[in-house]
């Protein structure tokens, strides 16, 4: 059995391989989890327009480049498993150029396709100095034999454009890819797992996790996201460290875990106040074990009250 928790982009991916062809708009995006909506096919905030993918998926949209390389994995000769990250430059209000970026286990790819929303016909004239002359173009390159899930690529690319008034004009695009894991063969003998949560205590803000492992690990890791806190405490005596915004960020707990054996893990949050319009928050948006499948928290995130300032 492989571990197979991907999003399957729906922009013909079938072709993803053999075509330089950009399979949608959407920007890299930062949304609140409050503006997503578990039943809506397609989000639109200040002109960009994010599909979505799946309903577990929503929650962490809004950290594509970290939880995206996390929580997922590729099948290398699946290439509707890849993860397309994709965006727009723009030379001016009518000529734009569309660009793709995704990987496989051994390269990373670009694709750039320039349009216009006039009836201009511009081309690519060059890209990084080689010449092109037509409206797409696409490059790869090799990944290092030791590259990792989640490890960065950032690599400049110059469009100069051909056609479409103006006459020669440069565009640069930057891009910023955090590689996904490839998926990995699991064992047979595995326990069966389990993952639950309840809230506990006098106060709505307890949560009680309840984690069991289907492997032994030493020396886990597991981090639960916390975006809309303003402070937390532990009540199970084990060590936090928060990571990322801090308490808006995340904490981490790292130990060993038993295949089999049921561990707890029980957290008071404290919520952050109210902002505008919205009298809830988030909590918990993620509880993520690696190496064992990832994010445990699918669905909803855990949502309380704010505290009314």
């Amino acid at each position: 059995m492989k571990n197979l928790l991907i999003t399957r982009f729906q922009n013909a991916l079938a072709v993803l391989m053999t075509v330089a062809v950009l399979f949608s708009c959407n920007q890299v995006e930062t949304f609140e989890i409050d503006d997503l909506n578990l039943n809506q096919e397609v989000l639109d905030r200040d002109g960009v327009t994010l599909t979505a993918l799946n309903p577990n998926f929503m929650d962490f949209l809004n950290v594509y480049q970290v939880d995206a390389c996390e929580n997922f994995c590729i099948i290398p000769d699946d290439p509707t498993t890849y993860h397309v990250l994709s965006g727009r430059e723009t030379y001016n209000p009518q000529i734009y150029v569309d660009y793709s970026v995704y990987h496989d286990d051994e390269k990373i790819y670009y694709n750039f396709t320039i349009g216009a929303s006039n009836s201009s016909s511009p081309t690519i004239a060059s890209v990084n100095g080689v010449p092109v002359g037509e409206t797409s173009y696409s490059i790869e390159f090799d990944l290092p034999e030791d590259w990792e899930g989640c490890d960065l690529v950032e690599r400049s690319f110059t469009v100069v454009r051909a056609g479409g008034g103006g006459g020669a004009t440069g565009l640069t695009i930057e891009t910023a890819y955090r590689l996904i894991p490839i998926c990995v063969e699991e064992p047979d003998d595995l326990c069966p797992e389990d993952f639950s949560y309840e809230r506990s205590g006098d106060d709505n803000n307890t949560i009680l996790f309840k984690f069991t492992p289907k492997a032994s690990l030493d020396f886990a890791e597991i981090q639960i996201t916390t975006p809309q806190i303003a402070d937390w405490e532990s009540l199970d005596g084990k060590n936090y460290e928060e990571f990322g915004a801090g308490a808006n960020g995340g904490l981490r707990w790292i130990g060993d875990l038993v295949c089999g054996e049921e561990i707890t893990f029980e957290l008071r949050f404290t919520p952050e106040a109210c902002g505008q319009g919205n009298p809830n928050v988030n909590l918990v948006s993620t509880f993520n074990v690696k190496d064992l499948g990832g994010n445990k928290l699918t669905g909803q995130p855990i949502r309380s009250e704010c505290i009314s300032g």
